[in-house]
């Protein structure tokens, strides 16, 4: 991951997953459908080519892809306060959905994730590049639908429609989402959520 790659990450997840499915009752995977939030868009898109080996890809969703372009480290981490800072507007839209608001100050209560130096600067390595759009070009899939915030610092707009342009040179199709007035925590937002998933399964 420091050399902008995150194809361990990934098979390390593929790996838990087919743990997991040998637990229950096999699933389907002719037919897989992938999504991906941030971070989870890189790796969804490193999974691809295993992925491809499991069955079909019908669908692929990136939902705030951050590494689609070449930026340094300490850029990023602008970018991520700037977005950090939108997070009240994000909270505001649950305010009407008591059980979003309970799980939320329950979370508070539980301890954060802490990561190591060097597990910081892997991620970040991995963020600050644009490796997402070779990984896009590795494996065929049918559709691929994108959604961003249209204040995303992190997913900014001239990255997000050269991503666009990309599935359109392939022939790709799906839609394309900007959300307006959020930024990149928009996936924190419960109705936006709901009718996020609905656009994206949209033909």
């Amino acid at each position: 991951m420091l050399h902008h790659r995150s194809d361990s990450w990934a098979e390390l997840m593929l790996t838990y997953i087919d743990a997991a499915g040998q637990e229950v009752d096999p699933a389907d995977r002719s037919r897989i459908s992938v999504l991906g939030y941030s971070t989870g868009c890189s790796l969804a898109a490193s999974a691809l080519p295993r992925l491809a080996e499991w069955g079909r890809i019908e669908a692929l969703n990136l939902v705030e892809p951050v590494a689609i372009t070449q930026r340094n480290i300490a850029t990023l981490h602008l970018h991520n306060l700037a977005d950090f800072g939108r997070m009240p507007a994000v909270n505001s839209t649950n305010s009407h959905h008591e059980w979003v608001l309970h799980a939320r100050r329950r979370q508070r209560r539980e301890p954060n994730v802490h990561y190591s130096a060097p597990d910081l600067l892997a991620i970040a390595s991995v963020l600050a590049s644009d490796t997402l759009l070779a990984d896009l070009r590795s494996t065929p899939f049918e559709r691929c639908a994108l959604a961003r915030g249209a204040r995303s610092s992190l997913c900014r707009a001239r990255d997000y429609e050269r991503l666009d342009g990309l599935l359109r040179e392939q022939a790709i199709p799906g839609p394309t989402i900007t959300v307006e007035g959020l930024g990149h925590q928009m996936w924190h937002s419960f109705p936006v959520i709901v009718q996020l998933t609905s656009a994206m399964m949209a033909a």
